[in-house]
C-alpha cells in the first residue's frame, strides 16, 4: 500500500506483475557527481542509447517478490488479546528477563501443529 512503512520510508512500490516490489537506488549528490566525472574522463558522458531513457533496473536497486502459501494448520505462540470480544487477536507475549537478561517479546507463527518448545528450539 502507498502508506506502508516500506513505501514511505524505503521507496518501495508494487510493480503489479507476479507480486514484485521495487525500490530504486538513490545515489547521493556526491555519488552522482563522481559518476558524471568518471563518465567524462572515460569519454562516455554523452554516449546515450534509447534504453537509457526508459526506466529500468540499475545497480543498487532492490526488487523482490513473494508468494502466499496458506497452510491448513498453524501453531501460534503469543497471548490472546481479550480487549475486543468481536474477534480473536494474538499479540506477542512479553517474557520478563531473569538476572541480567533483558525482557523479550515473542510472537511466532509456524506452519503445522507444533509444541511451544518445538517452536522455540
Amino acid at each position: 500500500t502507498p502508506h506502508s512503512h516500506a513505501a514511505v520510508n524505503e521507496n518501495f512500490v508494487y510493480v503489479g506483475q507476479g507480486g514484485y516490489f521495487f525500490s530504486p537506488y538513490e545515489a547521493s549528490r556526491s555519488g552522482k557527481l563522481f559518476n558524471l566525472f568518471t563518465q567524462y574522463l572515460e569519454g562516455s558522458l554523452f554516449d546515450w542509447q534509447f534504453g537509457d531513457i526508459l526506466p529500468s533496473c540499475t545497480a543498487g536497486d532492490v526488487r523482490f517478490s513473494y508468494e502466499v502459501q496458506d497452510p491448513t494448520v498453524v501453531s501460534v505462540l503469543g497471548q490472546v488479546d481479550k480487549r475486543n470480544a468481536n474477534h480473536l487477536t494474538i499479540i506477542p507475549r512479553t517474557l520478563n528477563g531473569i538476572g541480567d537478561r533483558k525482557a523479550a517479546t515473542i510472537g511466532l507463527v509456524h506452519a503445522g501443529a507444533n509444541s511451544a518448545e518445538g517452536m522455540l528450539i
